[in-house]
């Protein structure tokens, strides 16, 4: 019985089988028929696809070190997280605040416990998160330029914009939950590059942390709520110093009050 190959047939495919092994990283098969199994062909322009994909590599490698040289750990998350998108419609109306006073006159109301219907199902730590539903105003204002003015522009629009969490009537005829000392919220958005920590640091007066960052920018707050009763009167208000920092240039800053 004889094989149905020559001699010249074989060292062709040997030279085949060599000049796969040189120009591509393969696994070359050879069996004992000599039939040769290859993964990938390789092609005449293949030098110079090596060029174009080793500028592309080290691009790739260049914005990594950057994109690691601004650490946000956890971000990027493994896994999308599944955020809570609204709060649940009251089953029942708020207690009347002027009722409720006319009960208590003469005693002293930070020491009263309200109803728990006075409530909205977050706390002060969640409420304060969504004072920056518009941060990307942020991102605009970055991008914009500083000498114009346009840039202090619209970082004055995005302070404006912690009202916004204020836009709903029936969440303002109650107040957040008071957390615990030394309760945390954290809120880490992946899909918009941001991430948020809040946390309760003195109990009374209240004072409470927060400190959120993104890619090109950072922001510390520390707000600490008050209020004031009177005989005829109550004032209820925020004291603190939000200062929003370019992590591009350090030097480079912001501050206003949120009253």
């Amino acid at each position: 019985m004889m094989n149905g190959y020559s001699e010249s047939e074989s060292s062709s495919d040997d030279d085949e089988y060599n000049e796969a092994n040189q120009y591509h990283d393969v696994i070359v098969e050879k069996d004992e028929t000599s039939i040769i199994t290859l993964d990938k062909i390789p092609r005449p322009e293949s030098k110079e696809l090596e060029t174009k994909e080793t500028k592309e590599i080290k691009q790739e490698e260049k914005v990594a070190e950057e994109k690691e040289s601004i650490d946000l750990y956890p971000l990027p998350l493994p896994k999308k997280i599944s955020h809570r998108r609204d709060i649940k419609a009251c089953t029942c109306d708020p207690p009347s605040l002027i009722s409720f006073l006319r009960k208590n006159i003469g005693k002293d109301l930070t020491s009263i416990a309200m109803p728990v219907t006075s409530n909205e199902p977050v706390t002060f730590l969640q409420k304060y998160s969504e004072s920056f539903e518009y941060f990307d105003l942020l991102n605009k204002a970055l991008e914009s330029d500083i000498k114009s003015g346009e840039r202090i522009l619209r970082i004055a629009a995005f302070a404006v914009t912690a009202l916004s969490s204020y836009r709903a009537k029936v969440r303002n005829n109650r107040k957040p939950f008071n957390p615990l000392l030394g309760e945390t919220y954290e809120l880490v958005r992946d899909d918009l590059g941001f991430r948020l920590i809040t946390e309760k640091v003195v109990h009374r007066p209240a004072v409470f942390a927060i400190h959120l960052e993104s890619e090109n920018w950072v922001i510390d707050h520390c707000p600490t709520p008050y209020q004031k009763f009177g005989g005829k009167s109550v004032e209820v208000g925020v004291n603190g110093t939000i200062t929003l920092t370019n992590r591009k240039n350090s030097k480079e800053y912001y501050t206003w009050f949120q009253d």
